[in-house]
């Protein structure tokens, strides 16, 4: 059980990230939530949101824990996080990570502050796992996330029970490599997956509880078109990789064939086949 003196510490040391497009009233709960708790620094992103919704974001004059970073433009979620992370690195030197959260109340703070004192104790990158198999779940959630968490441990051999999970927490280590996945919309949270192994970054995930309000009606992930760049990153990942054991392949056939006989040249032929 997390201690109040744990808890304390996560708030200080731990900055919060809200992406946000076309926000409605539940921005203003999620952010009276993280201050209640005791958060004292909130990075709000302005994904280039419509005229009618500007009035639902936060007034850092109001809220002296938020600072509000706009895109004049909507780019996408992908682009929005990488903003926060690069602003977080370059004006948050003594800070140790951040938490991403959705800005539609979805994300419960107690999980909120569950993820960033994981992060904290373990040095891993946590990402918060919903449970798919509750009634309440709608379908298309259900299926599409099954998918693809069967790809990934299939074809990339990475275990995640929730691919799509707007709750992790980083470590401010991890965020340089972070900010250069490519996607800009929410294939980004996916191609984050799939480089984690690459960058080194170690990772788990944590049970959160699961929330749908009004069926996720107010998400934004575009079903057809997401669900299409979501894939293609995944079927891009699996041929670089195929393409990359072809060319070793070769290359140690070819220098085993080559060098000069001798007992170690298995060994030559295998160091020279990877560099």
């Amino acid at each position: 059980m997390t201690s109040t003196s744990e808890i304390t510490s996560a708030t200080k040391r731990v900055s919060v990230i809200v992406p946000s497009y076309n926000p409605d009233e539940k921005l203003a709960t999620v952010i009276s939530d993280l201050e209640r708790a005791g958060f004292d620094d909130i990075i709000v992103v302005n994904d280039g949101s419509r005229k009618d919704c500007l009035g639902f974001f936060p007034s850092p004059a109001e809220h002296p824990a938020v600072t509000l970073l706009t895109h004049e433009v909507n780019r996408g979620k992908g682009a929005a996080l990488k903003k926060a992370f690069s602003w977080f690195i370059e004006n948050r030197p003594e800070r140790d990570g951040v938490v991403t959260a959705d800005g539609d109340a979805q994300h419960r703070v107690c999980d909120i502050l569950g993820c960033a004192g994981e992060m904290l104790d373990s040095g891993d990158l946590i990402l918060g796992a919903r449970d798919f198999s509750l009634p309440d779940v709608p379908p298309r959630s259900r299926m599409g996330n099954r998918i693809t968490s069967a790809v990934f441990l299939i074809l990339c051999g990475l275990h995640v029970s929730d691919t799509q999970t707007g709750l992790r927490a980083i470590p401010r280590d991890a965020l340089p490599d972070l900010c250069r996945v490519n996607g800009d919309r929410y294939e980004y949270e996916t191609n984050m997956l799939l480089a984690l192994k690459g960058f080194g970054i170690g990772y788990h995930e944590r049970k959160i509880e699961t929330v749908y309000i009004e069926e996720n009606q107010t998400s934004h992930f575009r079903p057809v078109r997401d669900s299409i760049r979501i894939y293609a990153l995944i079927l891009k990942f699996l041929l670089s990789s195929g393409a990359a054991t072809i060319i070793d392949l070769l290359l140690f056939y070819l220098f085993s064939r080559f060098l000069p006989t001798g007992k170690l040249v298995t060994l030559e032929a295998t160091v020279m086949a990877r560099a």
